[in-house]
Parts: structure tokens; sequence; C-alpha cells
């Protein structure tokens, strides 16, 4: 027992260093055994009062075990709170634990498979099964390999007692063992972007973040049971350069990640159907625009949470279907009549602009910004697009099966976004249905932009973490910022613990995210002054609610709750007049480029002024008399501009997509020169 005492003194005398600053494993030793040995349940009960416990490692006859937690606090906490105390009849020593040492074994990498070495010959000359297979084929079965330097080979054209055919063996190259030439050649080929990451307990998002340090992550696959929609412990990160991949194997091979140790190696390249040429696919018709459609796919499948272009396309027929519906009349009497009046391109592209602002209008009502084509992507929401004007509900979810977790489809029918439960089931989603026939038009799938709620809660979490940095403060304050409580805690039971301190006022803690939570995990105690409230800091320190100790701090003066209140939005908005005349453009004059060559000033015209009141069109011309493929619309006041801009920067006219912008301010003749923004943009 005494020396089990020095011992677990000697160990309680490490304490956390700046290595130790990230980890989340502790090591416990001086374990009970026998009949009454500690279990995993007596850890997790013991330990559950300073944190939450994600893993448990108990070595079978070793009298230790590995505890982990979900944060860097909470296994400081049990190394300076539960050190050197008694679980049952054991006093345990606890201390931070050291990471897993990294293998540089190719054996311990999963891409190489080493063969056997091959066995070198022992024989110094050829065997009587050589001199056989010689006089039977007559070809010589044994060659001895001598490998000779350039000095030996002066040195023995120089012997003279060499004659010539001796002279000709010193020439001789040595041969090049085929198998081991294989072996290198598959090594160098193994050398990919691709980890395998076991034994993870967090989501995508949060690996992008941990192996995003090291180097730009292009993908992280992390799959899951299809019964149980649990995550199967493991996940693939892909880097976009083989040696990011090899630097975070060698940094993060491991280390502990919220309490887990991490086990990275290296990963084969994933094989599929997809990746194979469409040449060598037996499968595939062989006409053009199904072999097109093919590699759109692919290429779908693996680019995924890229930028989305072109979020509100609507289909032209489909928005004028929609638009002789609502009217009341028939879509080919109303072709007719749109053509005789000579404005039928006009008349679609307003029919595609006013579905447009719907659509718009809807999907922002429930948190996502279509028309911010720069807004982060999200995991899990699938944007569908290029649908018939008579699709339902009923049929996109037959569509996507019971993956499916919400949908919103839009009034006219032609836009939905899909949201998943998890992003593997988005991403096969993706994958399946990308490019794929639906009735008689394809499916056009991209990223739905985040929705508010998630942009939100991140910002909320940013929030959080802002006011923990301001809330600190060494100095006395009359307030006082306590951590480390419970999420069942309430206002009551911090004021039975300071309502006897002199001076004491008010509890406050900031609402919480989710209804099954009652506070953040931090609150605020304030006192009359600064003095009070160092004189109960110093006499609560240590105090202990709800199974947790607090952890008190001065907090700063002008420290100020979260409220939920406060707007999240992420909506594109347009700049402002004062922000468009300091950066030298006229708020009030549009230039629309990309125009058809068959559109005349009438046609600007007629679309324009239904958006609002202009002053003047001008479609500047060559010198053939044809216009530049570019127009300056003119507005009678800043608002009827913006209004144009935002309902037609995603509309078609002629069956081409215009680019709108607000033309510069300061023009030299009233001429405008934009020969360099003069470029077709499809």
């Amino acid at each position: 027992e005494k020396k089990k005492d020095n011992l677990g003194d000697i160990m309680s005398k490490r304490v956390f260093s700046a290595e130790d600053d990230e980890t989340t494993r502790v090591f416990v030793s001086n374990l009970a055994g026998g009949k009454n040995k500690t279990t995993e349940s007596d850890l997790r009960a013991f330990f559950g009062q300073v944190g939450q416990v994600t893993d448990i490692s108990i070595p079978r006859g070793r009298g230790m075990a590995f505890v982990g937690f979900r944060t860097n606090e909470e296994a400081k906490r049990a190394v300076t709170k539960l050190n050197r105390a008694y679980c049952g009849n054991q006093r345990l020593c606890i201390r931070p634990a050291l990471p897993l040492r990294h293998s540089t074994k190719k054996s311990d990498i999963s891409t190489v498979v080493q063969e056997p070495p091959l066995k070198k010959p022992t024989s110094k000359g050829p065997t009587k099964r050589d001199e056989f297979f010689e006089l039977m084929t007559g070809k010589p079965r044994y060659q001895k390999e001598t490998v000779a330097d350039e000095e030996e080979m002066n040195n023995a054209a120089n012997n003279e007692q060499l004659d010539d055919l001796a002279y000709l063996r010193t020439k001789a190259v040595p041969s090049v063992d085929k198998k081991q030439k294989i072996q290198d050649e598959k090594d160098e080929d193994e050398k990919t972007g691709r980890l395998l990451v076991r034994n993870i307990a967090c989501e995508e998002e949060e690996l992008f973040q941990v192996f995003g340090v090291y180097g730009t992550v292009s993908e992280v696959h992390a799959p899951i049971d299809k019964k149980s929609k649990q995550q199967l412990g493991y996940a693939f990160v892909r880097f976009v350069l083989p040696e990011a991949a090899e630097k975070a194997r060698l940094a993060l091979d491991g280390k502990a990640l919220h309490g887990k140790p991490l086990r990275v190696v290296q990963a084969l390249e994933q094989t599929q159907d997809d990746e194979t040429p469409i040449e060598n696919q037996s499968w595939l018709p062989r006409t053009f625009s199904e072999k097109r459609q093919a590699e759109r796919r692919a290429a779908a499948a693996k680019a995924p949470h890229k930028t989305g272009m072109l979020n509100e396309y609507v289909r032209e027929d489909a928005a004028f279907t929609t638009a002789a519906k609502r009217a009341g009349v028939d879509k080919k009497q109303a072709l007719v009549n749109t053509y005789d009046s000579g404005n039928a391109a006009v008349t679609m592209a307003l029919a595609e602009a006013s579905l447009q602002t719907e659509t718009r209008e809807f999907f922002l009502e429930r948190g996502y910004d279509i028309s911010n084509e720069q807004a982060p992507r999200s995991r899990q929401a699938l944007l569908v697009k290029n649908l018939p004007s008579d699709t339902n509900e009923a049929e996109l979810r037959t569509l996507f099966g019971s993956d499916l977790k919400h949908l919103y489809l839009a009034p006219a029918n032609t836009t939905a976004i899909a949201i998943f439960a998890h992003p593997t089931e988005a991403r096969a989603a993706l994958k399946r249905h990308a490019y794929r026939r639906f009735r008689r038009l394809p499916l056009y799938l991209d990223w739905a932009p985040q929705s508010q709620v998630e942009i939100g809660q991140k910002r909320r979490n940013e929030q959080d973490e802002a006011m923990v940095e301001e809330a600190i403060n060494e100095e006395p304050t009359p307030t006082l910022y306590v951590k480390n409580l419970a999420f069942c805690s309430t206002t009551a039971g911090l004021e039975e613990i300071f309502a006897h301190c002199q001076g004491f006022r008010a509890v406050s803690m900031p609402p919480p995210k989710t209804e099954d939570k009652r506070n953040r995990g931090f609150g605020f105690v304030s006192f009359a002054t600064a003095d009070d409230a160092a004189a109960a800091l110093r006499r609560n320190r240590g105090k202990m609610l709800d199974d947790r100790v607090l952890d008190l701090q001065f907090a700063a003066s002008q420290t100020t709750s979260a409220t939920d209140d406060e707007e999240t939005t992420n909506v594109s908005k347009i700049p402002s007049a004062s922000e468009l005349k300091r950066r030298g453009k006229n708020p009030t004059k549009l230039v629309v480029r990309n125009l058809a060559f068959a559109a005349t000033v009438q046609d600007v015209r007629s679309l324009f002024s239904a958006l609002g009141q202009i002053s003047t069109v001008r479609l500047p011309k060559r010198f053939d008399g044809r216009h530049r493929g570019f127009a300056f619309v003119d507005f009678a006041s800043y608002r009827d501009a913006a209004a144009a801009l935002s309902a037609l920067k995603s509309a078609h006219l002629f069956g081409r997509h215009l680019v709108l912008d607000f033309a510069d301010a300061i023009t030299p003749t009233g001429q405008e020169d934009l020969d360099d923004d003069n470029d077709d943009i499809e």
C-alpha cells in the first residue's frame, strides 16, 4: 500500500501542461480488482459529476482506465477536483492522458498491402535442376547477377589476365526484380488525398473544421446505418492535395476528439461505376445526349457543396403555362395573342420574373434565401429545379423515398427544397437523381443555401463565445460571471446560494437555445458594490449546484446577455443609393448585358416599363447598325431601378439570361465605352 501511495503521489504531480491544452482524455490508475473490481458504470457515475463522459476504456487485468470527456475543460476539472478521491474503497490517481504514438509502418496503413519478402538465391552457381532445363530447352536458366561500379569496370578493362568472356561479364547490368518494381509503383499510387478516420463521435461539420487546419478539405463522408440512422463510427476525409492529407494523418492520428482517440490512416480511392470511363460502360446508351447526361451526373456527385448558380431558374414553358392557368385562359390562345401582338418574348420574360419573385418570397418565409448565390451551402438540403408545372408533393416524396425529412414545394410547382435527416442521405439522393428524367424533363439538383435557423444557431454560438470572452474580467466588478451550470439549473437555485450574501441584488440567465434546456450553461449574479461581489466570490467558491461545481469569475461591467429577439438574416440586399454613389455608380441607371441581338429598343422598354417608370432606353450600336449586346435603362427613381434589378436578375429574354447591374455614374461623352464588359454570358 505504501508503494502504491508513492506511485500515486508521483502520478498526481503531473498537471495539465501546454501539450495537454487540447486533450479530452484522462488516465486513471489504482482501480479495484478482484470480486469488487471497478466497473465501467462505476467510473461513469464517478466522473459524471464533473462533465459528460463520452468514452471509457478499461484494459483487462491492468488496474487502470482511460476516460474521455466532451471538452478539455471537463477533463481539466476531473484532474483538479477528483484526483486522489475515493471511488468505492480505492483512491484513484488521475492525470492527463498522453496521445497515442504515431506508427509510420506501412503495415499500419490500410491502403498498403505488403507482399512477402522475396527469397534471395543462396546457391553460388547453377544447380542440377538448372542444368537439366538448360539441356532440354537450350536456353540458360541461371544467370548470375553481378553489380559492378564504374571503378571496378575500369580496373577490369586494364586487367590483362581476364579473357574476353570474363570482361563482358563485368559489363552485365543487374536484372530488375519485377515484383519489387510493381510494389514500388503501387506505393506511389497509394499516396492519395483520402483518409479513413475511425472512432469518431462528432458530425461531419466538425470534421471539416478539425481537418481543415492542415489543408483544403473537399469532402467528408460519415456513413450511417440504414435502419437506425446512427453513425457507424468512422468517416472518410478527402483533401485536395495528398501532402495535406499526410500532414493531417501525422498530426491527428492518436489525438483525442471529444474524449475518443482518433485513428487516422490512408484510404483507397473509391471505386464506383460512375468513375468508369463512358466508353467502357456497356450498359450506357451510345447517344451523345445520354453520354453527356451521364457525365453531368458524375460531375455533380464528385463536386459536392459548391456554390449554386441560377437557383431561381424556372423553365419558360412552365412559367407561361402557370401564368395562363392563373389567368383562366387557354395556353394555346394566349400564345397566339402574344405572338400577334409582337411582344411574345417580353410576355414570357415577365411571366418568368413573376414566378421567380413568388418562389423567392415563398422560400424566404421558410428561412431559405435562394436569391443569394454566394450564401453558404447546406449539407442536408437539396434545391430541386426544372420541375413540370403540374408536379405535386406526393410525387416528389415517392421519388426521394423514406429518407426525406421535409419537403417545401413552391406554389408554382416548379421549384422545391428537399431536406434530409443526414448529409449522407442528401449526397446519395444527389448522386442518384441528378440530371435524371422526371416525367419528360431532367431534374436539376443543387445544394440549397443554409436556412436562417442554421445561420442563427451558428451566430448565437459565436455570440455566446464572444460573451464568455468579454465577461471575464480580472478586476473586481459588481457582477459575478457563473460558469459550469447544469442545463436544468434555474435562477431560483442560484438565488438560494447568493441570497444570504451582503449586497445581493438579482440573478439573470440568458434564454436557452432549445426548449429542453433552461439556460445556456452560464449566468450572472449582480451585487450593490464590487466589494460585495468579491466577498461573495471568496465565500461561495467551489460550491455545487445540481451536481455541478460552480466556476465564479468577475464579469465585465457592461456585459449584456444575448437575446433571441435579434434578427439574424442573410438576405442578399441591393446596395443603398448612398452606397452606390460612394462606389461611383448611378443609382437610377441600369446596364443590361448579354442582350440578344434580336431584341429591340421597344422590347427592352416594354420589359422594364412594367416594373417602374422609365426615362430613357438606349442600345449602343456598331458601325453596321446592329446593337452591341448591351443596353442602358434610365429610371425615374432609385426605388424603380432597384425593383427592376431584383425582379429581372434571373430572367431570360429571347432565351438569354439577362445580366443586370448599376451603370457607372461618370461617363466621358455620354457614349459609354463598355468594350471590356461586352462579353456574352451564357
